[in-house]
């Protein structure tokens, strides 16, 4: 049970900590600019916190509360590679664009944010067709399937625009729009971790 509630404890630390992080503008700034600078050892050890609670915590307590249902693996999968993800963004610091300049921390660091990018409605999706049919889980099965699209409509949207609109919205605005995927997709975790509480409070004798 405690494992659900760390996964609680995370979300609200991560939401809470990248909000409110000193010298950041979070409208033109990309989250791997939280991780540098003066101010960044609280967003850096958030990152590892919230990285380690999705490799340990969230997968296993997803494994537990829903045994056997389609989708299960994959959602455990995604979390841990997630979760790996997120524990090496501080690890790997960003370097200068474009990629051809990177050394190789600086890649492995662009690979895993776009792993996560990609990864995150890709658990919300694994998670609604773990839930579908559940009549407990018939709500966050819904919510689960318009969070992944919500996030996967940003990513997709974003991408199309850097695409063909360089100098456009999305460039002027990437801390906007990576925001809007990452923050949303935090939220939903937390509410998971709610449910997975009930869920495995129901399957305590």
């Amino acid at each position: 049970m405690a494992r659900a509630y760390a996964g609680i404890f995370a979300s609200a630390l991560f939401l809470g900590m990248t909000t409110v992080r000193a010298g950041h503008d979070p409208v033109r700034q990309t989250i791997s600019e939280w991780l540098v600078g003066p101010n960044a050892l609280p967003v850096q050890v958030t990152f590892l916190i919230y990285g380690l609670t999705l490799l340990a915590a969230v997968s296993s307590s997803v494994a537990a509360a829903l045994p056997g249902r389609r989708g299960t693996t994959a959602t455990v999968a995604l979390a841990i590679t997630l979760g790996l993800g997120c524990v090496s963004l501080p690890l790997l610091p960003p370097e200068a664009w474009p990629p051809s300049s990177m050394r190789w921390p600086g890649v492995v660091h662009l690979i895993a944010a776009a792993v996560l990018f990609t990864g995150m409605p890709a658990m919300c999706f694994s998670l609604a067709r773990a839930t579908a049919g559940l009549p407990a889980w018939r709500r966050m099965s819904r919510v689960s399937a318009v969070v992944g699209a919500l996030c996967a409509a940003v990513l997709i949207g974003g991408v199309i625009d850097l695409s063909i609109n360089p100098g456009g919205f999305s460039a002027t605005h990437l801390g906007l729009v990576e925001r809007a995927e990452v923050e949303l997709f935090v939220a939903w975790q937390g509410v998971l971790s709610l449910n997975l509480v009930a869920a495995l409070h129901r399957r305590t004798p």
